[in-house]
């Protein structure tokens, strides 16, 4: 099974291009959030963080599910027209409730 496909890369690439990681990058700062580092404790960069999102959007695409990390969470499935639908988001908090 192949995950990279040019239509695919032209998508996760198009996502990416329109996706606001400046202000991500503010939000970051203003309260604090770092990633583990090879080089310890830090910021991202904005081209860090895009790397990220591109490797987590080609391993929703890989596994036809939603995959996350250093609050970016990325997502793919099809919707009932059975178009192809790539989600990138970053969530800074989340709340649920069991009953």
């Amino acid at each position: 099974m192949t995950v990279s496909t040019d239509k695919t890369t032209d998508a996760i690439f198009e996502l990416i291009e329109k996706f606001n990681f400046e202000r991500v990058e503010k939000l970051m700062h203003a309260i604090d959030w770092k990633w583990a580092m090879y080089d310890g404790l830090r910021f991202a960069t904005i081209d860090e963080m895009r790397d990220k999102c591109i490797n987590l959007l080609f391993s929703a695409k890989r596994d036809y599910d939603v995959v996350s990390s250093g609050g970016f969470q990325a997502s793919y499935k099809f919707n009932c027209d059975g178009e192809e639908i790539f989600t990138l988001r970053f969530i800074a908090a989340e709340n649920y409730v069991r009953f």
